[in-house]
């Protein structure tokens, strides 16, 4: 499982819940391990699907915000820097 789904949830950059019928705590850790974010065994409740889709979206946006705001340190820093090489 690890190999099949690590490939295609990684570049997705979003939360990946899996959904299945198996309830094997093997198969659970394995979605895991594979890069999954969470697992819902069906049948699944509406109202637990719809509190992990609102939970997995609010991981969404703060990994988004994560992003960006390391890519803002990473610029500050690239600055900071290029401006220590010129006082030398």
């Amino acid at each position: 499982m690890q190999q099949k789904y690590a490939n295609v949830i990684k570049p997705i950059g979003y939360p990946f819940i899996f959904l299945s019928s198996h309830d094997e705590p093997e198969m659970i850790a394995k979605a895991i391990q594979a890069g999954g974010d969470d697992y819902l065994v069906k049948p699944v409740n509406k109202i637990v699907l719809q509190s992990k889709l609102v939970a997995m979206q609010r991981i969404a946006h703060m990994r988004r915000e994560l992003k960006q705001a390391s890519a803002q340190l990473e610029e500050a820093n690239r600055r900071f820097n290029i401006k220590q090489m010129k006082m030398g």
